[in-house]
């Protein structure tokens, strides 16, 4: 009992997950299999996981064009290289999970942008190498990712996952660029005010709710603030910020949940600012306190917090308070 609020049930949508504990998304080599599917090294690596008690296992990201910004097969798990192969493998991974009483949610990207030399929201420097330039994506183009995404979305579903997280508003990948405005030089109805920046992500969420049923959950992973002064210089403490403020962040959590997204996975940074998305032991525990709180107070869904919260003890007391504004200095 000393521990009751992170072993307390809770649901997101209308899937019930048997405690607080979470596995967040994270990549790794060897994955997938030739063809997109997982590996068997992926698939044992999760269910060790859901044997472990975790109440809910997010994998690591997985891709869904095949058309626009190809990743060559065997590099990452993509449901619509073989949808047959993938479900053959994706189908025996979900029972297991499931048997060990945990859900487990897929996400799926639309794509890299900048950060995996792909098509952009505009002509944007590569990450790694600002000498080259990031083509800008169609209006056509959009809507063909966001097809395949929901395509991908309904094969999961019929794999057996509990729900999809929408990749990703956060760490520079593609939505996150046509969500700041930093970044989104466009024109049209995909660039311009906060909503249309949004727009691809709305849209996103919409299609897969219409393959897959309004009542199958959707999450997104969220980067609350930036931390950055410009392409490839980072902040430290937030200053000088070019990206988004938590101001905004706050501002697309209403959006987000005004789309009927069912739940938001909030932390912070980007590829730019590496050092808040993959915090390293000198960033303080709990350092996306601050973010989780913010998130809390503006939507009603269930906000999920990443970021060296290992502590039991930390993560109970945030549980206990309900993400107050009293916790806002943490990170800082």
């Amino acid at each position: 009992m000393k521990y009751k609020n992170l072993f307390k049930p809770m649901k997101i949508g209308n899937v019930e997950i048997k405690n607080r504990y979470f596995m967040a998304p994270m990549g790794g080599t060897g994955q997938c299999g030739p063809q997109g599917e997982f590996s068997e090294k992926a698939i044992e690596y999760y269910v060790e996981r859901a044997k472990g008690g975790v109440g809910a296992i997010f994998t690591g990201v997985t891709f869904s064009d095949t058309k626009i910004d190809p990743i060559p097969a065997g590099k990452n798990v993509n449901a619509n290289v073989s949808p047959t192969k993938f479900m053959e493998t994706a189908t025996p991974m979900c029972e297991r999970i499931h048997a060990h009483g945990a859900k487990v949610f897929i996400q799926i990207s639309l794509g890299t942008g900048r950060n995996g030399l792909q098509s952009s929201p505009s002509e944007l420097p590569y990450t790694f190498n600002p000498a080259v330039t990031c083509r800008a994506l169609t209006k056509e183009e959009i809507k063909l990712k966001i097809e395949q995404e929901a395509a991908a979305a309904l094969t999961a579903k019929q794999a057996g996952f509990d729900g999809v997280e929408l990749h990703a508003i956060h760490e520079g990948y593609l939505l996150d660029q046509f969500a700041m405005e930093f970044m989104n030089r466009r024109t049209d109805e995909y660039g311009g005010s906060l909503r249309n920046r949004l727009r691809i992500a709305t849209e996103s969420i919409a299609a897969i709710k219409e393959k897959c049923g309004a009542d199958y959950p959707v999450t997104v992973r969220l980067g609350m603030k930036t931390y950055i002064k410009g392409f490839n210089q980072a902040s430290l403490d937030g200053s000088g910020e070019v990206g988004r403020t938590l101001e905004e962040g706050m501002e697309i959590c209403k959006i987000l949940e005004e789309a009927g997204v069912d739940a938001i996975s909030v932390d912070a940074g980007v590829y730019d600012s590496f050092y808040w998305v993959h915090p390293p032991m000198y960033q303080p525990k709990g350092l996306n306190m601050e973010a989780g709180a913010a998130a809390k107070k503006a939507c009603t869904i269930p906000v999920i917090v990443a970021g060296r919260m290992e502590e039991a003890e930390m993560a109970e007391e945030a549980l206990e308070k309900g993400w107050p504004t009293e916790l806002q200095s943490a990170g800082r």
